[in-house]
């Protein structure tokens, strides 16, 4: 576990809204112990879920192999029916496949993501079905720990920059406006948006 350096705080604290966010909250970040392939079907199987129902699904998932690391080539040796007996609906079971049979295909290996910026892995990932943008930036964020990603997309990231900045106007222009104002965080816009989801509603 490590907190943000004092020079990325100092950096963000320049914007006194998000300074308030920061100053409200310590932040402690873990260290990914997962392979960002096992990072990804986890990523899947949260999907639309509570916290405790997604960790009770996946515990009951993870359970089902006797793997210290999540490998592709065990998830497809089960088939989607046998992947739902753990709790995954069908549609999910079958983005695990997807995502299993692209690894192996284009032969991803783990100990080469640190290597690739940021634009590269979105373009090598969003084309398995069933990964979005959202999900890879969320990746980039909590499992590469890049510094520098904003995921506009996320809603709890919308909705309180639209609420503690007062953004108005249609979605286009709520988003362009969002986007001006994270230009401010560059290099460390994954930073504030880890300092966003940390604070909460601190103005509701």
């Amino acid at each position: 576990m490590f907190s943000p350096d004092r020079e990325i705080i100092r950096f963000l604290q320049k914007d006194k809204i998000l300074a308030s966010a920061i100053n409200k909250v310590s932040l402690i970040i873990e260290k990914p112990v997962i392979s960002l392939f096992e990072h990804l079907v986890a990523s899947i199987v949260s999907q639309q879920l509570s916290t405790k129902a997604a960790k009770t699904i996946y515990t009951r998932f993870r359970e089902g192999f006797t793997s210290q690391s999540l490998h592709p080539e065990d998830v497809l040796l089960k088939s989607p029916d046998e992947l739902r007996n753990y709790g995954l609906s069908y549609q999910k079971a079958s983005y695990i496949h997807n995502i299993s049979r692209y690894f192996i295909e284009n032969n991803l290996l783990d100990n080469h993501w640190h290597k690739i910026d940021d634009d590269t892995i979105i373009k090598t990932l969003i084309p398995i079905k069933g990964v979005g943008l959202w999900t890879i930036q969320m990746i980039l964020i909590f499992h590469l720990m890049r510094d520098d990603v904003f995921p506009v997309d996320d809603l709890a990231i919308r909705n309180r920059m639209i609420l503690w900045y007062g953004v108005e106007g249609d979605t286009k222009n709520q988003i362009h406006q969002l986007h001006q104002i994270a230009e401010d965080w560059r290099p460390y816009r994954s930073w504030a948006c880890r300092y966003i989801w940390a604070a909460g509603d601190m103005f509701t």
